[in-house]
């Protein structure tokens, strides 16, 4: 997929409210205690990470990262701001995207009610 597709790709408009991202807080330890199911991992190499020091969104872009799924792989990275990456870790671990669905599913339920 290029790059263009991808930064064409926002995601839901759910995944950028606050009250959704405070479910994902949530469930971070979770996640975590079962990254098996959850989380992937990809190694960088050192220049890459140099490249993208203070740039974690550019880094998710380089590893094809849909954009919608950035701060999510910001904060299970341990992140507060995508500026927080300081080119030192190459293994950078990545969310299935299928656990922040079913967060969003049952997010969805719960709102309507």
């Amino acid at each position: 997929m290029s790059l263009i597709e991808r930064l064409n790709n926002p995601g839901a408009n759910l995944y950028y409210e606050q009250a959704f991202r405070n479910v994902f807080e949530d469930h971070l330890s979770y996640i975590k205690q079962n990254r098996q199911n959850y989380i992937t991992s990809v190694t960088v190499d050192q220049n890459t990470a140099a490249r993208f020091a203070g740039d974690f969104r550019g880094l998710m872009l380089a590893v094809s990262v849909f954009p919608h799924l950035h701060w999510f792989n910001m904060r299970l990275n341990g992140y507060s701001s995508c500026s927080d990456y300081d080119g030192q870790q190459l293994t950078i671990e990545l969310i299935n995207e299928n656990i922040i669905k079913e967060l969003s599913r049952a997010y969805k339920t719960k709102r309507k009610n």
